[in-house]
């Protein structure tokens, strides 16, 4: 497939290379400083300008889209100066010796109303990578683990996801591994009762489940989910229903009527072989001050910090 640029962005000179660090390469497509955001990183065009090129700019194009066509009717100020910096992406490689990383571009400008919508161009991983029957495992363990992923079909993306849970329990430290020290303040939060998740499979609350070892607590995967409420707050669990959802089957009527999000949320986790999440709403006993100041002292460690995703 062929793109047409622009002469502005054909001095940019693109290439696949640019937007890949090997063993050997240096830091930067052109010095150290182009990798770090910078309020005085390289001047690229106009708006006025990108716009004018867009329909026969195929860069042009991309970097119009970043700002919807309803924001970009409304801004005055047609001048406003977009700017393109260099910056590392991703981890080092599981190889120690390779340290292989990717570059991603990113878009900013100079408006300050813009820069809600500052965006970054990436290299995508083959179109292959969009399966899903493929083998993970093994293609993951190459560079091409830390490139973009094309947006598409979420039942595409189930192998993937695994699979990055795969290589974060199998190459972190454990943060990752669902054991604690014996002494970690997340072990003590385990214990209490006030620290409950949701049972997807038997749909009610229930205690995270964990045995005791002599020198470390095992836990079972969980994950959680951090949203904004809005205005539908009728699913929240207070002080009149706790016992009737502690009850199997006792959230059925509750996650057949939660917003969509929450609704999708639980069906990929279940998708995924987690049986367990926790949601603050549904988590946390919402009139009980006791509840919720436990909860909210703890909430750092109780959500971010040992659920798998």
């Amino acid at each position: 497939m062929s793109y047409q640029l622009c002469d502005q962005c054909q001095r940019l000179e693109l290439s696949v290379d640019m937007f890949k660090i090997g063993s050997g390469s240096n830091c930067s497509p052109s010095s150290s400083q182009s990798l770090r955001p910078s309020n005085r990183s390289p001047f690229f065009a106009t708006l006025r300008t990108i716009e004018a090129r867009a329909s026969e700019c195929s860069l042009c194009k991309i970097i119009a889209a970043a700002i919807p066509p309803e924001v970009r009717s409304e801004v005055k100020a047609r001048n406003t100066t977009c700017r393109l910096v260099w910056e590392l992406d991703g981890r080092d490689s599981l190889d120690p010796s390779s340290r292989k990383r990717t570059r991603r571009l990113r878009i900013r400008w100079s408006q300050e109303r813009l820069k809600a919508y500052e965006a970054y161009l990436v290299l995508a991983a083959p179109a292959t990578y969009d399966e899903s029957n493929l083998d993970y495992p093994l293609l993951l363990n190459e560079e091409t683990q830390f490139l973009g992923r094309r947006i598409g079909p979420v039942v595409n993306k189930r192998n993937l996801i695994r699979e990055f849970l795969r290589l974060c329990e199998n190459n972190h430290d454990e943060r990752c591994t669902g054991k604690l020290g014996i002494e970690d303040p997340f072990a003590e939060t385990l214990k209490q009762s006030y620290f409950g998740v949701i049972d997807i499979q038997n749909q009610n609350l229930v205690p995270l489940p964990y045995t005791n070892n002599k020198d470390y607590l095992s836990f079972q995967p969980y994950a959680t989910v951090s949203y904004v409420w809005g205005n539908i707050r009728d699913h929240r669990t207070t002080l009149s229903n706790i016992q009737d959802r502690l009850k199997s089957g006792g959230l059925a009527q509750t996650i057949d009527a939660l917003p969509v999000a929450l609704k999708q949320s639980i069906e990929l986790i279940e998708n995924l072989g987690i049986r367990y999440i926790w949601i603050d709403s549904l988590c946390i006993i919402q009139d009980s001050s006791h509840s919720w100041n436990l909860n909210s002292r703890t909430m750092h460690l109780s959500t971010t910090s040992p659920s798998h995703l």
